[in-house]
């Protein structure tokens, strides 16, 4: 009788512990044709969730020009200087990016609507890098 009482509550536990646990949603797959839709101006950049310039005030502000097939443009505002280099959404939202140098570069896809691109990654120093972008 004790054993079983000991069963029973165990099982009740381990049901009201289980219910309690929150799934941890799958990411979703990023729609690459709103990556392709808009040109994406730089607009706001933050370190570890504070602001560091808005606006006019980002350095090197630029737009972005996502191109079918892989390639993509950039063109800095400040004297419409371009650089061109490689595209590819990877895991399932990870965009990984060849520059004009050949330097390899991952951001994740915090965010891709019709209106805003977010963008983050992490230094090695651990801080958390965070680009936005609007859609022109």
């Amino acid at each position: 009788m004790i054993r079983s009482r000991f069963v029973l509550g165990a099982l009740a536990s381990a049901a009201v512990f289980g219910a309690c646990k929150k799934d941890n949603p799958s990411p979703k797959n990023v729609d690459q044709q709103l990556l392709l839709a808009h040109e994406w101006r730089l607009n706001e950049t933050r370190l570890n969730g504070v602001l560091t310039a808005r606006d006019t005030a980002v350095k090197d502000r630029y737009d972005w020009h996502f191109v079918s097939g892989g390639s993509y443009h950039l063109t800095y505002l400040k004297d419409a200087s371009a650089e061109q280099g490689q595209w590819q959404v990877n895991n399932p939202n990870t965009l990984h990016i060849v520059d004009h140098k050949g330097d390899a570069h991952d951001y994740a896809i915090q965010q891709v609507d019709n209106a805003t691109l977010r963008l983050s990654w992490e230094e090695r120093a651990g801080e958390l890098h965070e680009d936005v972008y609007t859609a022109k």
